[in-house]
């Protein structure tokens, strides 16, 4: 009899949760030739490792000549790896009477494999921080449970615990700290699949994360400080920024949202801009409301514009617009042939709020002596045309006056002088001076002395009539 050993095996279930399948196994025997009995003594056979001994069966119990039977069955239960994969090893071995001896037989089979770490995934592929995305964890079994953890830059934080098939995760907002310099970044999410307290396998999903654009994540002007920066303005006119007076000191306080860095400052007063976040302002032109614009760019190249008022107060030099003489007498009556003088002053100054002062001082003199005669003129309004007289001023002699027009800050002058004389000839005839008195011996143009000998002082005396 000619025999010949083999294996059959299937699948009959397979546990999720216990990581197994439920395998059965068969043992065949078939022969060939041959019509009487035979026994073997040594049967078994090895699955995954473990051998099954079974007892003796007869072989060929119905003497035919050729046939197949099987000789034992098993169901085993076959654990599964970690990943859910599984190749199993069976081998079967008999020991018959006959010329065939022992007869062996082996087989490879591997099993479906049994679903273990969950594989999550999200709703959206991208997600603003400070909304929410759905997790996905479609677990093999409902006996697993899901811890599940995020990655973003350097920060790193649990998301939830004993998650069944989803979780509805709001991003966190200060995640946004994490990309100073960008507005989106990937989040790495984590999925840790359990089993009872057993750690099944780990898996992740990646989640593009956008910095919102909204308010809250631009760049912030706190306050924009505004002060006075003429020393002399800031005493005279106190809280008050006066126009072609006052210069500004300006200090924008601003800061980025979220990690991010302010990156640039640019700021508009009274027409000129300025790039630093603090300084000092050109003098400032125009009046009324004056607007201080500024604007900064943060990291994210995100910016913030903020706009202040300040009231700048008109302001003009004191000016004064016409000053005239007269001569007269010594009540202010017209007289061409007066021995006094009447001057008259019209000017204006600003007001400034009624903060400024005003001040009209006349000066006057002789043209040829050096030093000043002064009175102070009374004005009561900011636009004004006052006269006063000066007594003593012959007709014969050329004066200077000068008014002076003062504010708390600046003055101004204006000066008008009598009728020059074209020449004047020094009494006793030995000096004579073109364009001024004169004063002393000598020929003088103007006050220049051209000194002459006297023959020559005598020819052009002569020419002149004088002699």
């Amino acid at each position: 009899m000619a025999l010949s050993l083999s294996i059959s095996a299937s699948q009959l279930s397979q546990s999720v949760a216990d990581n197994r399948t439920n395998l059965r196994v068969n043992v065949n025997i078939s022969w060939t030739s041959g019509s009487y009995d035979h026994y073997g003594s040594t049967k078994y056979v090895t699955v995954n490792g473990s051998t099954y001994y079974f007892s003796s069966e007869k072989i060929n119990p119905n003497r035919t000549t050729s046939g197949s039977q099987t000789l034992y069955s098993i169901d085993v239960s076959i654990p599964h790896n970690s990943d859910g994969t599984k190749t199993v090893s069976i081998y079967a071995s008999v020991k018959t009477a006959t010329s065939s001896g022992t007869v062996t037989a082996s087989k490879s089979l591997t099993l479906s494999t049994i679903p273990r770490a969950t594989s999550p995934s999200v709703s959206s592929s991208s997600v603003q921080m400070g909304s929410a995305v759905t997790i996905n964890t479609p677990r093999a079994s409902s006996a697993f449970t899901h811890t599940l953890t995020y990655k973003f830059g350097s920060a790193t934080g649990n998301i939830a615990t004993g998650v069944g098939t989803s979780y509805s995760w709001t991003v966190p907002k200060s995640l946004a700290n994490q990309v100073p310099s960008a507005t989106s970044g990937t989040a790495v999410i984590t999925c840790q699949t359990y089993n009872g307290g057993v750690l099944i396998g780990t898996k992740t999903v990646n989640l593009t994360v956008t910095v919102p654009d909204t308010t809250e994540f631009y760049p912030r002007i706190l306050n924009i400080e505004v002060s006075e920066a003429t020393e002399t303005v800031a005493d005279e006119f106190g809280d008050l920024y006066v126009q072609s007076l006052s210069q500004l000191n300006v200090k924008i306080n601003a800061s980025g949202a979220y990690g991010a860095a302010i990156r640039s400052y640019s700021t508009s007063v009274d027409g000129v801009t300025y790039s630093a976040d603090t300084f000092k302002s050109n003098v400032i032109n125009g009046s009324g409301i004056v607007k201080i614009t500024s604007t900064v760019d943060d990291s994210r190249g995100r910016t913030k514009s903020e706009t202040i008022s300040i009231n700048v107060e008109s302001y003009k030099l004191p000016a004064i617009t016409s000053m005239i003489y007269q001569q007269c007498n010594a009540d202010g009556t017209a007289n061409p042939t007066g021995n006094s003088t009447k001057i008259t002053m019209s000017g204006s100054l600003s007001n400034v709020k009624d903060r400024n002062s005003a001040s009209l001082l006349l000066k006057w003199k002789k043209a040829a002596d050096v030093s000043y005669k002064t009175k102070t003129i009374d004005i009561s309004e900011w636009e004004f045309t006052v006269s006063t007289i000066v007594n003593n001023t012959t007709t014969d002699e050329t004066y200077e006056f000068i008014a002076v027009l003062a504010d708390k800050i600046r003055s101004t002058e204006f000066v008008v002088t009598t009728g020059r004389v074209t020449m004047s000839l020094l009494a006793g005839g030995r000096g004579v001076r073109f364009f001024g008195e004169a004063e002393s011996e000598g020929f003088w143009i103007g006050d220049v002395d051209y000194t002459i000998t006297d023959g020559e002082y005598d020819e052009l005396l002569s020419l002149m009539g004088g002699k």
